[in-house]
């Protein structure tokens, strides 16, 4: 294979290749030239394996929602009630089995 040994000679050969091939060889050269800029200027992005969880985390979106909102604590003191009230029939029901046993 010959290579061009002037500047004149490669843009002829370049004009020489179908579209599909100047595509190609325009696409493979703008790709090496953002390889060197990089290569030149790295910029190194690191992320703590903590920081990663919590953005995969999808708890905390919801952190702080509902911080201003009125009736946040009226809700959680509901859920409180009757979480009570599930724990007092249960606790009917196991002492029930156990009286049976």
């Amino acid at each position: 294979m010959n290579l061009p040994s002037s500047v004149q000679e490669l843009l002829e050969a370049i004009d020489k290749l179908s579209p599909s091939n100047q595509a190609w060889l325009l696409a493979r050269l703008q790709q090496q030239q953002q390889n060197q800029q990089f290569q030149e200027s790295p910029q190194t992005v690191v992320l703590s394996k903590q920081e990663a969880e919590v953005d995969d985390n999808p708890w905390v979106r919801l952190a702080g929602k509902y911080q201003n909102d009125p009736d946040y604590d009226e809700v959680l003191a509901y859920i409180k009630q009757y979480r009570q009230e599930l724990d007092a029939e249960m606790e009917v029901n196991y002492r029930q089995i156990e009286a049976e046993v």
